[in-house]
This record gives C-alpha cells, sequence and structure tokens, in this order.
C-alpha cells in the first residue's frame, strides 16, 4: 500500500526521470545505468536515481555512489530533490522504503522474479513525471503496462539480450534490446522502434563493459569513461543509456542527437 508513504515534489514545472532497475542480469557489466544518469544530468535531463547495493553483482548503484564518497544515507530526500533541481542528478536510496520487505526478502533472490517486474520502479520516494525502468527479463510490453496501471504516468521499460541466457537491465549496443514506452495509457510504437534501431547501428564489444571481480575497478572503469579517458565501446554503452535518460526527459527530441550530445 504505497497511500501511506511520503513522496517529495520537484520544482514545479521541472520535469524529473525516475530510473531504476531489476537487477538480477545474467551478464554482469561495470555500472553503466550511475554514469548513464551523470552524463544526461550534463545533457539537460534531471535524474532521480534510485538504487540500492547489489545482491547479485559487484557494484550496485549505491555501491557506486559509497565508493566515490558522496554518500547519501545523510542527505535528506528533500534536500536531495533541490540537489538534482540544481545539478541533474541526485541519489535517492530505496532501501528503506520497504523495511519489512528488504528485512525478508533482501539478498535472497538470485534471478529475477514476478516482483521484478515493477517492484522496484514503485519504490521512489520522489514524484517523477517519467520512469525509466531496466529488466533482466524480455517482458518490457508485460512490464510497462503493469507499471501504467499501478500509476506511473510516462514509463519506459528496457532489456538487452544475446540469445536466451544473456539478460541485461541496461541498453548494450549491438545486441538484441526492447523497449516498451506507455505514456498516458498508449504505448509509443515510434519510441521502441528508435531505441532498437539505435542499439542495432552500433557496434557490440562485450568486453568493455564486462564487470570485475574488484568494485573499485568497476568504478574506476566507469570514472575513466566518465572522463572521456576510455575510447571502447563502453564510452557508446553510456552514452547510449545516457541517450535515453535525455529524450525522457524532455532535453532531446531523438535517441540519436542525445547520443551525438553524449559523446561530446
Amino acid at each position: 500500500d504505497r497511500s501511506g508513504w511520503e513522496f517529495h515534489q520537484p520544482p514545479e514545472g521541472m520535469r524529473f526521470v525516475g530510473y531504476t532497475g531489476s537487477g538480477k542480469k545474467t551478464f554482469k557489466t561495470i555500472n553503466l545505468s550511475t554514469a548513464a544518469a551523470l552524463v544526461a544530468a550534463t545533457g539537460g535531463a534531471h535524474v532521480a536515481k534510485l538504487g540500492s547495493r547489489s545482491a547479485s553483482s559487484k557494484t550496485g548503484s549505491r555501491d557506486f555512489i559509497d565508493l566515490v564518497g558522496a554518500t547519501s544515507e545523510t542527505v535528506p530526500h528533500q534536500e536531495m530533490v533541490d540537489i538534482t533541481a540544481e545539478t541533474g542528478f541526485g541519489f535517492f536510496s530505496i532501501e528503506d522504503r520497504v523495511p519489512e520487505f528488504d528485512r525478508r526478502y533482501g539478498g535472497r533472490f538470485q534471478a529475477v522474479h514476478a516482483l521484478s517486474l515493477a517492484f522496484p520502479a514503485l519504490l521512489s520516494p520522489v514524484t517523477c513525471s517519467a520512469y525509466v525502468y531496466g529488466l533482466s527479463h524480455p517482458a518490457v510490453g508485460a512490464s510497462a503496462r503493469l507499471l501504467s496501471r499501478l500509476g506511473l504516468p510516462d514509463v519506459t521499460v528496457i532489456n538487452s539480450s544475446l540469445g536466451k541466457a544473456v539478460q541485461v537491465d541496461e541498453l548494450i549496443p549491438g545486441s538484441t534490446v526492447r523497449a516498451c514506452r506507455i505514456n498516458a495509457d498508449d504505448e509509443d510504437l515510434t519510441f521502441n522502434d528508435e531505441v532498437r534501431k539505435a542499439a542495432a547501428s552500433m557496434p557490440q564489444d562485450l568486453l568493455s563493459v564486462t564487470q570485475h571481480e574488484d568494485p573499485q575497478q568497476n568504478v574506476a572503469a566507469a570514472i575513466r569513461v566518465l572522463a572521456g579517458q576510455d575510447t571502447s565501446q563502453a564510452r557508446n554503452a553510456v552514452a547510449f543509456n545516457a541517450a535515453l535518460l535525455m529524450l525522457m526527459s524532455e532535453a532531446v527530441p531523438t535517441i540519436q542527437s542525445g547520443i551525438d550530445i553524449a559523446l561530446t
């Protein structure tokens, strides 16, 4: 029951994009999503990055934030909303949103399950105009329709796969990408097709985005991309995910224009 939860509001007229994922991906990457959110912020987006410590990989978004020294635990949510409005990026931990659920089930699921279709995306403590949800399962349409019915106004669910066994909750260039956007109860088929075509137009290089055993190495890899020191396909992967966030924030008109901005 979300009726008793506290939701913080962004400044009037400002479009926040809530961004999180299911985790449980079968191909582990460096933390592309947090790096992409930071890039999107430089491109005019306002991203509320929702996250937690990782249960199934080495570096979840909360781990990433902690490792770079930007601990958010002591920052009240309303203050984080103000930071997001000013800088374009804010991190909102969702671990304590449902403490009883986390106590009973936290860390126990190592694969996608029924709750993965919607649960993490519903835990945002800030009201957003749009949401991007990464799902480590091909059922992006079912997830998007469920989230829409549960009250998210403009939601895009994404998935990348390499064969049947490899499922990722981020956009991976050169892979089979699925996207489903439902805005005001209507599915945007043109948008979905644009995301798929962008993925197909980019080369695939899994090695460049493969997770390291050491969490510090994963953070260092993401920082190299952010600093412009990485010329591998990891740069394209971060730009692709950032472009989606910029498009959902209405900072750019197309995925390709977002990619172009992210790469400059």
